[in-house]
């Protein structure tokens, strides 16, 4: 079994079925070219790798020792804290009192934003305390602004070097968490040893992002460890973009930057040498083609002394010259580019087809939301692997073609087609000779790759000192040349795992030098913020950073091992903010979590073996009914902050906060998410969310929380067809914690005969589904059920009774008609009685504008009717003689537009519009009338000025060339016909026109050469067909063949307008110093022979010696033409 993890997971590599995969295995043993089954666990490895990494590193006396392991009760104060030490606390009641070498980021020297400064009292009393003394003698809640809970709380964080901060829903954990981070920032002379940040360390990315947003209102010099935040206001903090702004002004030591650039150098030549190697391995056993000679000299295959024979040879293509598959043509180069048009559109357009496919992106509803939710389920897990310049393993797929060939057979296949192509529209011998060279090369190596190797044999052959290579017959050729290959195949398999090792030994040397970018910016901020993952992932760096506070916020949410791996033995200051009665930690071995308590946190442990700790007891956000669930089942001692008093009721419904019962059946879901969904539950929460959007709450005032996966997905498929409530969140619960809103909506979901409840029996999670809402929480599920399984469920049913919270159908009020309650059980209720949020009464309102009545049904939004359009017909008279307006009552009613016979100034009488003035009203009677500038008498409307009025007589002027101006009368425009344009067709001929052909074109334009296709003869004889008239027969090329037979009694082959030359028909010939029959053209100077340089073919007995011809006057670097 090898073990990996998932190094990238792109969408677009993934569609094509790829993954990339780091490792985690010794692979050096395995040979990987073999299919491996993969198999996924549906735990997050990397989160648990580095945290069991750090623990294995951790000497022997760890941090905190005495707390976390043999849990002292009595605490001391930290190591640094003397007890003369003198705080100053008045930056808690003044942001503008903030020290200002904190405040400032140190890469940026960004200044603080100017921030709203709160009026306050005097606090210069606040100015110098003795931080160790009593909390008796400390200044009062009401000096600090807290309430004294929260004073308590500071003053053991302060006090205290393990200080444990408990906070129950509401009660301003982070808020006091800021408060204890900003003092300490302020007060930092006493604590900070040089470069010595503190360390905030959260369980999720986003509890982290929303902690540091936070301390963005008094310090900007913060770094955030890791590339997983979705804060637009933390990314310009991130530890990669300091580190590139450190590198972009040449603020890195040059030691590190140096180091990185060789080493990054390095990696990227094994990666191109692996590739190398891979691709060997894949192109040997594929057998695609004749290997370049430069592939086995560079790896060493050939002896030497065969290297140097293969290197004489007069050919570029050297080993394609020894195999006997070289050849040379006169047209080569000219085929290459005889592409047929047509085939390389159709390539074309099948590219274009395929281009489209790949581009089409899935965009569908569920998928989506599928991604959303596995977004916010991973993120906050993952860790930051992509911080770290890892090899490219998609270089290693993707590039091709760095193995040099001499010829590929799928080179030789396409010109193959090229040519029977060009054969079919056109026969030429050219043509034919090169279709029968390459199918003979085609053939010859698919035959030659295929004969067996003896290896002894071959290696004994080519170990001969006195061996000549051009001697040997073809299949010792072919045989020596596959033995080549398999060696090369051998020799890249090793060397392959051997640069793979060492890639792997430098890309741990690159994550040391990464180590030591991350530690110079880190020592330069104020605050560095991490995950608990991050924390364990950057160990290293910790123990170097060595910061002396860590603040650990959600602490009762983290596994006990991740607290651990985020303390260094510099640690002089623990502080854990939390609450171990919300959400505990996440095992994924459900065994490990109940029966080695793995779920119990170090927060929750030490609390329960009696170690000090503060509790928060005003909660700043439940109004009183609903934080009467918690208490005292769950919170004994909680108290309401007198704020939550003041809360407005929520609109549109009568209670503010209550269950809705039902015993309608839950389903689960039949895909492996193991996951229920109750559709009636889905039906009603989706209407009471509508119902409170149109009461005229904004979508951000509303959540949706649900217990289970799969009712989140049937929420969001129901909340896209419910466009009213477009931009209400909805979310699992174990996803909220520390979030909260106006008004809460919860799914409970489980309902069944067997009785089960799940996770709804745990009190944690009951905890924080019951805390989140801070106006308004409706409930529904079925409460029977519940109250049998759980003692938790059987109290909080008890204090609804009470309070007469709990029923089978929710109260709605109409805001309108205060005395009309409507009970709704079903999401369909919410339509039948409350269709536009109020009731099924008639508005019947008064409109502001027309005092018209209202006629819709009860209405909750556009209340003052601003926006509504009154529909009754309008009852305004519009003119002196009563005519009634036509329109609706919301238009404009506009002029009258009754139509009248009015009598016009020029004594005709029309029809006009009743409000129009018979004085400005142009008469539309046809009269005779005199244009001025021609003087022709034409018909026109009675109010038309005739000096205005266009000519509608025809222009009798006789033009230049003889034609008639076909423009009607314009006299006042052009009356010279400068700039006018004979459009008549012209009549003169063609110039160099031999056949009085007429001019085709416009009167107006020049009429230029004939164009006209004719036949005409040639002076050779030959008539040339659709040549244009003016064209000279002296400057026409006959494209015929030549008629002319040459001296040697053969017809030229070449076209009647080229020079004839010398015949190039080959003839046979004995040469006269061997007596070998060779074959030669006329034009050779001198032949002779030239032994074993010859074309073969499968299935033909190879004759030895076989000789070609070569002209001694063609250069050494010609390839000679060879037999057929």
């Amino acid at each position: 079994m090898i073990l990996g993890s998932v190094a990238d997971r792109s969408p677009e590599a993934l569609k094509e079925g790829i993954i990339g995969i780091e490792f985690e295995s010794d692979i050096s043993e395995f040979d990987m070219s073999g299919n491996f089954t993969m198999v996924e666990s549906r735990a997050y490895f990397m989160a648990y790798k580095h945290v069991l990494q750090a623990l294995k590193e951790m000497p022997n006396n760890i941090p905190m020792e005495m707390y976390v392991v043999h849990v002292e009760g009595l605490v001391n104060p930290p190591r640094y804290l003397g007890v003369e030490n003198l705080y100053d606390l008045r930056v808690i009641r003044s942001m503008s009192m903030m020290k200002k070498s904190e405040a400032f980021n140190r890469f940026f020297r960004e200044k603080l934003a100017e921030a709203q400064e709160e009026v306050v009292q005097d606090v210069s009393h606040l100015k110098n305390v003795q931080i160790t003394r009593d909390l008796a003698e400390w200044p009062s809640a009401d000096d600090l602004g807290l309430d004294s809970s929260q004073r308590r709380a500071l003053h053991s964080a302060l006090t205290r070097e393990l200080a444990i901060i408990q906070g129950p829903p509401g009660t301003g954990k982070t808020y006091l968490g800021l408060k204890i981070v900003q003092t300490l920032l302020h007060n930092s002379q006493v604590w900070k040893n040089n470069e010595n940040p503190i360390l905030v360390v959260c369980c999720t990315n986003h509890a982290l992002d929303q902690f540091l947003e936070g301390m963005t209102t008094f310090t900007n010099s913060i770094v955030r460890v890791g590339s997983r935040t979705k804060s637009e206001i933390i990314e310009k903090y991130q530890i990669n973009r300091l580190v590139q702004s450190v590198v972009s002004t040449r603020s890195m030591p040059h030691s590190i930057h140096s180091q990185k650039v060789d080493i990054t150098s390095e990696l990227r030549h094994l990666e191109n040498g692996i590739s190398m190697c891979r691709q060997i391995d894949i192109e040997c056993g594929a057998a695609r083609g004749i290997f370049s000679l430069n592939v086995f000299a560079s790896s060493n295959i050939i002896p030497h002394h065969i290297l140097q024979q293969l290197e004489q040879a007069p050919s570029v293509e050297k080993l394609m010259y020894w195999l006997a598959l070289s050849c040379q043509s006169q047209n080569a180069s000219r085929l290459s580019h005889q592409v047929d048009d047509s085939t390389a559109e159709k390539q074309k357009a099948s590219q274009q087809q395929t281009d489209a496919k790949q581009g089409y992106e899935i965009d569908e509803d569920e998928f989506w939301d599928a991604v959303e939710f596995l977004e916010i389920e991973e993120r906050d897990r993952m860790i930051n692997e992509d911080d770290f310049e890892k090899p490219n393993w998609k270089t290693n797929l993707t590039k091709i073609n760095q193995v040099t060939f001499e010829v590929r057979k799928e080179k030789l296949e396409h010109e193959l087609a090229h040519l029977a192509a060009i054969w079919q529209k056109e026969e030429n011998d050219a043509v034919s000779l090169q279709y029968i060279i390459r199918k003979g090369q085609l053939d010859a190596m698919n035959y030659g790759l295929q004969i067996p190797v003896n290896s002894q044999e071959m290696e004994a052959l080519e170990t001969q000192a006195t061996l000549n290579i051009w001697r040997l017959d073809h299949r010792r050729k072919w045989q020596l040349y596959n033995h080549w290959v398999a060696k090369l195949q051998r020799n890249a398999r090793p060397q392959c795992k051997s640069l793979s090792a060492l890639l792997q030994r430098r890309s741990k040397a690159l994550e040391g030098v990464k180590n030591a970018e991350y530690l110079h910016a880190m020592r330069r901020a104020a605050v560095v913020g991490m995950t608990t993952t991050g924390a364990a992932q950057y160990n290293r760096i910790l123990q170097d950073l060595a910061p002396s506070i860590v603040v650990i916020e959600e602490a009762a949410e983290i596994l006990e091992s991740h607290v651990i791996t985020s303390l260094t033995a510099g640690c002089q200051h623990l502080i854990m903010i939390g609450d171990h009665q919300q959400l505990q930690p996440s095992a994924t071995v459900y065994e490990l979590a109940k029966k080695y308590g793995l779920e119990t946190s170090l927060f929750e442990r030490l609390i329960r073996n009696g170690l000090a700790f503060e509790t928060l007891e005003y909660q700043h956000r439940m109004r009183p009914s609903i934080s009467r669930l918690l208490v005292p089942s769950i919170y004994p001692t909680l108290k309401d902050h007198p704020s939550v008093h003041k809360y407005p009721p929520v609109l549109g419904i009568v209670p503010n906060i209550f269950f809705i019962a039902h015993q309608e059946l839950e389903r689960k879901e039949s895909d492996d998410n193991n996951s229920h969904e109750n559709q009636h539950e889905a039906e009603f929460m989706m209407g009471l969310c509508r119902h409170l959007v149109l009461q005229g709450y904004s979508p951000d005032d509303i959540t949706i929380l649900t217990a289970y996966s799969g009712q989140f997905f049937l929420l969001r498929k129901l909340q896209r067809q419910e466009h009213i409530c477009t931009g209400v969140k909805i979310c699992v619960v174990d996803n909220y914690q520390g979030e909260e809103n106006k008004i809460i909506l919860l799914s409970l979901v489980r309902s069944n005969p067997e009785g089960s409840v799940g996770f709804l029996r745990t009190e944690n999670r009951v905890c924080v589904a019951l805390s989140r809402a801070k106006h308004g929480l409706y409930i529904t599920g079925n409460m029977e059920l519940l109250s049998q399984s759980s003692d938790l469920w059987k109290n909080i049913n008890a204090d609804l009774y009470k309070s007469g919270s709990v029923g089978k159908a929710l109260p709605l009020r109409c805001e309108n008609h205060v005395h009309i309650v409507n009970m709704v059980s079903t999401g369909q209720d919410f339509l039948a009685k409350s269709p536009e949020g109020g009731c099924v009464q008639v508005c019947a309102k008064p409109l502001p504008k027309c005092r018209h009545c209202c006629p819709k049904v009860c209405h909750m939004n556009d209340l003052e009717h601003v926006k509504y359009r009154c529909q009754v017909q309008c009852p305004k008279s519009l003119c002196s003689l009563d005519h009634k307006c036509p329109k609706l009552c919301w238009e404009d009613c506009g002029p009258c537009m009754v139509i009248l016979a009015k009598d016009l100034p020029c004594s005709h009488v029309h029809s006009i519009a009743c409000h129009m003035d018979p004085s400005s009203y142009k008469c539309p009677t046809k009269v005779v009338k005199v244009i001025p500038a021609c003087q022709h008498e034409v018909t026109m409307p009675c109010g038309q000025d005739p000096s205005l009025f266009p000519c509608p007589e025809d222009c009798d002027t006789r033009l230049d060339c003889g034609h008639k101006c076909k423009k009607k009368c314009h006299r006042t425009r052009d009356p010279d016909h400068q700039k006018y344009s004979c459009m008549e067709q012209c009549t003169r001929i063609n110039v160099g026109c031999s056949q009085n052909h007429p001019c085709l074109k416009r009167c107006y334009q020049e009429c230029g050469s004939c164009v006209v296709k004719v036949n005409k003869e040639l002076p050779c004889g030959h008539e040339a067909k659709d040549v244009e008239c003016a064209e000279p027969v002296e400057e026409i090329k006959c494209q015929k063949k030549c008629k002319i037979t040459l001296p040697c009694g053969h017809a030229c082959k070449k076209l009647c307008y080229k020079e004839c030359g010398d015949c190039m028909v080959p003839t046979k010939k004995a040469v006269p110093t061997c007596n070998h029959t060779v074959t030669y053209t006329s034009n050779t100077a001198d032949v002779s022979c030239v032994p074993n340089t010859w074309l073969w073919s499968p299935g033909v007995q190879a004759i030895p010696q076989r000789p070609s011809v070569v002209d001694t006057n063609m250069s050494k670097d010609v390839t000679p033409v060879t037999s057929p």
